[in-house]
């Protein structure tokens, strides 16, 4: 029952130690929050409660904290799953941007997630997320910023997640080109009024069934 709802971090030790094992694990790589990454648990949960297949795709993985977080839940679920994440790798003068090689050795020797659990994919999204196979989408951590790149990670995405699965946009708040290029977006898809916000940055909806 606790794993749908937020609780205190101070907390989590005692009713989710799961989710604090696996948030203290990544913190030296994440980029996102101790409470966002709580509230991502949170949404896998909901996914996952509700029976929605799927893959967990994120753009955006920076050193990768965040997808490692999502591959050591996905580890524990009944429900198989991938993880895709996408990336640059370009630094663009960003604190805590990752570089390809580093990444991809935290992911598969310092966690042990090999390609059947996390598939790590390099270059831009405009040349990669076209190429996306195609296979349904649970759950899709988009933490990009600025506007174009937003717009095209939820075009490109959004037609592979399942009803049900959960889009999750980590910078809503914290980048007026990504919170423009939702809004817009969502305005496109007579989609205004799902979105919830988690926090100053954090927004999330769950795809209409």
């Amino acid at each position: 029952m606790l794993d749908s709802v937020i609780v205190p971090n101070k907390l989590l030790p005692v009713f989710k130690p799961g989710v604090h094992k696996a948030i203290n694990a990544v913190r030296s790589f994440a980029m996102v929050s101790r409470n966002r990454m709580q509230n991502l648990a949170r949404l896998l949960h909901m996914v996952d409660k509700d029976g929605i297949k799927g893959e967990i795709v994120e753009t955006g993985i920076a050193k990768g904290g965040s997808v490692v977080f999502l591959a050591m839940l996905t580890a524990r679920s009944n429900i198989k799953r991938r993880v895709w994440g996408y990336d640059a790798f370009e630094l663009f003068g960003q604190e805590g941007a990752g570089e390809y090689d580093e990444v991809c050795a935290t992911i598969r020797d310092r966690f042990g997630f090999g390609e059947d659990d996390v598939k790590v994919i390099k270059g831009f999204f405009d040349d990669t997320l076209p190429d996306y196979p195609g296979d349904p989408i649970a759950f899709c951590h988009i933490d990009a910023s600025e506007y174009e790149p937003i717009m095209k990670c939820i075009t490109e995405l959004y037609p592979y997640v399942q009803p049900g699965g959960a889009v999750i946009f980590d910078n809503y708040g914290a980048d007026a080109g990504c919170g423009r290029a939702i809004d817009d977006w969502l305005k496109q898809n007579n989609l205004t009024g799902l979105l919830n916000r988690f926090g100053h940055t954090q927004a999330w909806f769950r795809k209409p069934k």
